[in-house]
């Protein structure tokens, strides 16, 4: 979110200060908005902050169980990352899912594609 909407929020949040506020607003994001709400400026945001909960990465084995969804999903039922790439993807990735995606190749999450078929009937094509 941009500083602007986050003012805007805290704007509408300047409503009733002194009794109950008529908004309640679930603010949900990835760690920037974290480290954005930090900022100096948006101070009086993060004070009326009143819960914060930060979701932690996943483990080895439920990193390991993310990838064998995905790959099931893209229909690939061969075994396409070693237990060692496995570890080294949950270990770069700290388990956060995103990172996972982003560190795991983009072919093997897509589905095989029907090898090509060649016509016997059909011409080669004409040279220019």
């Amino acid at each position: 979110m941009s500083y602007e909407q986050l003012e805007s929020i805290r704007m509408l949040t300047n409503q009733g200060m002194d009794q109950d506020s008529p908004l309640s607003c679930l603010l949900v994001g990835h760690r920037p908005l974290r480290r954005t709400m930090k900022l100096a400026v948006l101070a009086a945001l993060e004070q009326r902050t009143a819960l914060r909960y930060t979701m932690p990465g996943m483990t080895s084995s439920e990193t390991a169980s993310y990838v064998a969804h995905h790959l099931k999903i893209a229909e690939r039922a061969d075994q396409l990352f070693t237990e060692d790439a496995l570890t080294l993807i949950h270990t770069t990735s700290r388990g956060y899912p995103r990172a996972v995606n982003n560190l795991s190749p983009a072919g093997p999450w897509s589905p095989r594609s029907p090898p090509a078929r060649t016509s016997s009937t059909t011409p080669p094509p004409a040279r220019p």
